[in-house]
């Protein structure tokens, strides 16, 4: 049995129908239709789908795993492929469904069986993997998995104590990475100089905690404000990265008491699924260069949403899925194919994203 047949078992999705662009030709396309937030809301899309798993049996995959049924909704996969087919690469990009269990308050629950059997799955076919990103809300278990199997873990991955993606190498090892925070800032240098810059964050996740330690690097002497709802998980952040050997610049952080006394900044970013933080009255105090950034798009963009109603620059996560595919695509490339990917093809790619 192929490696995608054994993967099939275990997630919810038909992994032989894709999306506009991936293997147009195989059969006849037919029209998907479907609801997702991340994406606006209802969407139309042409789809192919191949006459069977073992068309892949010599392919080399690049996936999206997540509970939020990122066959849907992740761009990432879309992008992928169109990279692997500029680059000639024999590969493909899946979105992998895995159903995530909630506990008895209807939170997300610490155990995620269905996933580590995915993942257990993923070890055992390391060879064929290219790359695999980890969505919500796996990307905390991604982390625990990784320190309980001995998988070797970025720095990034280790201070925000999550994953997104895995990487492989040609012998089969396994690499724990976080490209959120360099997406994020990537993101945010399109618009404006970081260096000596003073940036308000919002959030201390794993997401947050990823953009916290790439931020630190990149405004050098300049200031982070980190606030979260609870102030000891931001204060704990602050902590880490004030013991961060290239931290050079002024960390604060707190509750949302900094908002009142923290208007004069030059980027704004939320980095948390619902913000009813950054109000109207909020947006307008602060300077017309300030930059708002929002981690999330489509309906959940509220924060983008709010700057563009009071007409400052304003971006969601579209740029930040954009450069998380750049990221890991030229980590891939580099430890799996020992290969860089061509200039032209990110140009083209960037394009395809409706990047400026």
């Amino acid at each position: 049995m192929n490696t995608l047949s054994s993967l099939q078992k275990l997630v919810l999705n038909d992994l032989s129908s894709f999306r506009y662009n991936y293997f147009p030709g195989q059969t006849k396309s037919f029209i998907y239709k479907g609801f997702n937030p991340k994406r606006g809301g209802n969407f139309e899309e042409t789809r192919y789908k191949v006459q069977s798993l073992n068309f892949f049996d010599s392919f080399l995959f690049a996936g999206n795993v997540g509970g939020e049924k990122p066959s849907d909704y992740a761009k990432s996969v879309h992008l992928h492929n169109l990279l692997l087919q500029k680059e000639g690469i024999k590969a493909i990009a899946h979105g992998f469904d895995i159903e995530s269990l909630f506990d008895s308050g209807k939170r997300i629950s610490k155990e995620q069986p269905n996933f580590i059997n995915f993942l257990e799955g993923v070890v055992k076919n390391a060879a064929q993997f290219l790359l695999l990103h980890v969505t919500d809300p796996f990307k905390t278990t991604a982390y625990d998995f990784a320190l309980r199997n001995g998988i070797s873990i970025s720095e990034s991955a280790k201070i925000s104590c999550v994953v997104n993606p895995f990487l492989f190498d040609p012998n089969g090892d396994i690499y724990a990475e976080n490209v959120d925070g360099y997406a994020c800032m990537d993101s945010v240098k399109d618009w404006r100089e970081i260096e000596g810059s003073t940036i308000l964050l919002i959030g201390a996740g794993g997401a947050a905690s990823s953009i916290a330690l790439e931020a630190v690097q990149r405004i050098g002497e300049g200031k982070l404000i980190i606030l979260n709802r609870t102030e000891e998980k931001a204060h704990k952040l602050a902590e880490k990265l004030r013991s961060y050997e290239l931290t050079k610049g002024e960390i604060i952080s707190g509750g949302t008491d900094l908002l009142k006394d923290n208007t004069n900044i030059d980027v704004v970013i939320s980095a948390i699924t619902e913000n009813p933080y950054v109000t109207d009255s909020f947006a307008n105090a602060v300077p017309e260069k300030t930059l708002f950034v929002d981690i999330n798009y489509g309906e959940r963009a509220s924060v983008a949403a709010i700057g563009r109603k009071t007409k400052h620059d304003s971006i969601d996560g579209i740029p930040m899925v954009y450069y998380g595919v750049e990221r890991a695509a030229k980590l891939a490339f580099e430890k799996k194919l020992n290969k860089k990917v061509k200039k032209e093809t990110f140009d083209f790619l960037k394009k395809e994203a409706g990047l400026k």
